[in-house]
């Protein structure tokens, strides 16, 4: 964590005696930074080209009038925090000092190093407290720029109102952010069978239950085309009050492209399923790894069954190659070889087998591909 700035205080007093002893009393007091001015020109050197939180003003000085700086100090982009230092006899003045924004005032008198100390203190406290608020509206603007430029949709709502969108939700839903005020607003967009499960989430979060904080939904876009979105759920609390920030993913081209390999991989074991021919895929240690329908009915043994076993369990000591035929599989080409493969019943059916070796995208073999005929009638 970085250290505080330190507090900088500008005097503005044309007595050196006066000024050196401000000074004292406030760097004995108080962890600050003190500079010193001595009349209205070289105050207003230092006021543009430093920043001070707080300003000491002697009400007579040698070119002008404590009241001309404090309503100078006004214009500027961070006005300091003025205190007036008056003589005995003056209180009009100071008063006066007040209505034109003077944060306090001290006399010069047998009272002021009593008073002083005061008057500062709770100058400190309003600068603490404004510094704070600073810090709080440049963190506040700090995440609203990220979550505007983020690339998921930001939601944050507490059960009815709509707090916050950022422009994603608008891309995500086609809807304009001006279009959600309520949360209704968002809800209508669900498909209706989600709706329940949506609100149903939404209230018991909001009154403490334990339910999912991650979860996949749909909803309908403004031009009728369905969106996939993951809603990510935090419920914290803002100026007291419990709301719930809402991330929202588009996963509609991740879902899809699911979709779209769980029906290529349906299609191609439906194809591989209508081949008379067995298809058996095996590893490098000879475990049956992917197979098709014909080698359950072909063999009688069921899908279990066969993905524990090994090739010599269907081929016995045929199982190997032979030279010829694995040189052609390691060249890629197609290696063919017969074989008798064994049924459950202990029958023997002679195949020819064509086989070709699989291979990563780093070149590495991984397995060995086989498609078999029975060839028994044809030899006979």
């Amino acid at each position: 964590m970085e250290p505080p700035e330190p507090v900088r205080i500008l005097i503005v007093e044309d007595s050196v005696t006066v000024a050196s002893m401000l000074e004292d009393l406030l760097v004995t007091d108080f962890d600050v930074e003190v500079k010193i001015a001595r009349d209205c020109e070289s105050t207003r050197k230092l006021l543009s080209a430093e920043t001070f939180d707080i300003i000491m003003l002697d009400y007579r000085l040698p070119d002008g009038h404590g009241h001309q700086l404090l309503e100078e100090t006004r214009e500027l982009d961070r006005p300091p925090l003025a205190i007036m230092v008056t003589g005995h006899g003056d209180e009009n003045i100071a008063a006066l000092s007040l209505r034109l924004g003077a944060s306090g005032y001290v006399v010069k008198d047998n009272s002021l190093t009593s008073t002083l100390p005061d008057v500062i203190g709770k100058a400190l406290d309003e600068i603490a407290l404004r510094r704070a608020e600073d810090k709080l509206v440049e963190s506040e603007e700090r995440y609203r720029l990220l979550a505007d430029n983020s690339l998921s949709g930001i939601v944050l709502h507490d059960g009815f109102n709509i707090l916050y969108t950022n422009e994603s939700v608008s891309r995500i839903c086609g809807y304009p952010q001006e279009h959600f005020k309520t949360i209704k607003d968002v809800l209508n967009l669900l498909i209706p069978g989600e709706r329940d499960r949506v609100v149903h989430y939404m209230k018991s979060r909001l009154s403490g239950e334990d339910v999912p904080r991650v979860y996949d939904t749909r909803l309908i876009r403004k031009d009728e085309s369905i969106a996939e979105i993951q809603l990510m759920n935090t419920l914290t609390r803002l100026k007291g009050k419990l709301v719930i920030l809402v991330t929202i993913n588009d996963i509609t081209e991740r879902v899809n492209a699911q979709n779209a390999l769980r029906e290529e991989k349906a299609f191609i074991e439906a194809a591989l399923n209508t081949l008379p021919d067995i298809f058996c895929v095996f590893d490098l240690e000879g475990n049956v790894i992917r197979w098709n329908r014909a080698l359950c009915e072909i063999t009688g043994y069921g899908d279990d069954a066969i993905a524990s076993m090994k090739t010599p369990e269907f081929f016995g000591e045929n199982h190997h190659y032979g030279k010829e035929t694995l040189s052609k599989m390691i060249k890629g080409e197609r290696g063919t070889f017969e074989t008798d493969i064994r049924t459950r019943d202990g029958n023997l059916i002679h195949y020819e087998i064509s086989g070709s070796l699989l291979r990563n995208d780093q070149g590495d073999l991984v397995a060995v591909c086989t498609i078999g005929r029975a060839i028994s009638e044809r030899n006979q």
